[in-house]
């Protein structure tokens, strides 16, 4: 993969910052390659890093390496950009971090993992990485599969099936010329694109169980009523499945039929909004029993426990401003 980008539109590196406005201009720069996104250095570290980006059109294919530092997508981010990404974050060398609806890892060469930009994330360098990734339009894969959203935040090693395949492809297409890329550049977009989605319905293997055919809608219908609903301490799959009109006993076999349960999607959906809510200037102002109802946890001390086991912090250290850093 190191061979990436032969011909890249977009260059942004630190070296050509000066010192003093070294951090504010990558950081304008990593907006500008991607979408507006905060970055913060490690303070005993001096910063380098570099960005090499091929554009189709509204697909971005990118080569990036930076030493440790530490990326969040806010929501007063989101609310800047009109266009919302999957982004598939390739790592080749380092260890990254991931934080995204309750599910956080690290990343490690040979391993991705999908994000979605509408979404808060984190994704932090731990130690000096490099890695690729690949921005789509997030409506160009959920028009061919609504399932997508079921792979995000979820790490996956690169002996997941056809994951080879599927970088020789993306390198490849990053490694055509410029000029031909232009000419060639709608049809260089529906080949990444159907690159991602095989990719993704080949990561299904391991997502979806054996004899689930046929649930898929039923299982958006869920999904849905718990974003809903998530607030609600009520919230059970008995009283969901009412709502919707199905069996107890069929709404888990549905989300047994992805290797899902109602329980764990509904904790993580309130989890997820908790350490939302606990990173923002509104949340700072509340109390951790107030943030837990606000969530849908009636008992405070159960969410801790359930957040600090998700994330690795207490719910008092987010609010206070201290991430995970390992």
């Amino acid at each position: 993969m190191d061979q990436l980008l032969i011909a890249p539109d977009l260059v942004y590196q630190t070296c050509e910052f000066s010192k003093h406005s070294r951090l504010e201009e990558w950081q304008s720069s990593m907006s500008a390659a991607y979408y507006s996104i905060d970055i913060i250095e490690d303070s005993g570290v001096e910063l380098d890093a570099k960005i090499e980006v091929v554009k189709l059109s509204d697909v971005n294919i990118s080569k990036f390496r930076s030493t440790t530092a530490r990326g969040f997508r806010t929501r007063p981010n989101i609310a800047r950009d009109s266009t919302e990404y999957f982004v598939f974050v390739f790592v080749t060398d380092g260890e990254m971090f991931f934080n995204q609806l309750a599910r956080c890892g690290t990343l490690k060469a040979g391993h991705y993992v999908m994000l979605r930009s509408g979404e808060p994330y984190e994704l932090s360098c731990l130690s000096p990485s490099r890695a690729f990734t690949v921005h789509l339009p997030i409506s160009d894969i959920l028009e061919r599969y609504r399932l997508a959203h079921l792979h995000c935040a979820k790490a996956f090693e690169s002996a997941a099936a056809l994951f080879p395949m599927a970088a020789a492809v993306i390198s490849s297409i990053g490694a055509v010329p410029s000029a031909a890329r232009e000419v060639l550049c709608q049809d260089l977009r529906r080949q990444v694109i159907d690159t991602i989605l095989l990719l993704l319905r080949a990561e299904r293997i391991h997502i979806r169980a054996p004899g689930s055919t046929g649930s898929e809608g039923l299982l958006l219908r869920l999904i849905g009523h718990i974003e809903r609903h998530y607030m609600n301490t009520e919230l059970s799959a008995r009283s969901a499945a009412e709502d919707i009109g199905v069996s107890v006993s069929h709404l888990h076999r549905v989300f047994n039929g992805y290797n899902l349960t109602f329980g764990s999607t509904l904790r993580d959906m309130r989890l997820a909004h908790s350490y939302e809510l606990l990173s923002s200037s509104e949340g700072s102002a509340c109390s951790i029993s107030e943030v837990a109802y606000r969530v849908g946890f009636p008992d405070h001390v159960h969410f801790s426990k359930s957040f600090r086991a998700a994330f690795g912090v207490s719910p008092t250290e987010v609010k206070n401003g201290i991430g995970r850093r390992s």
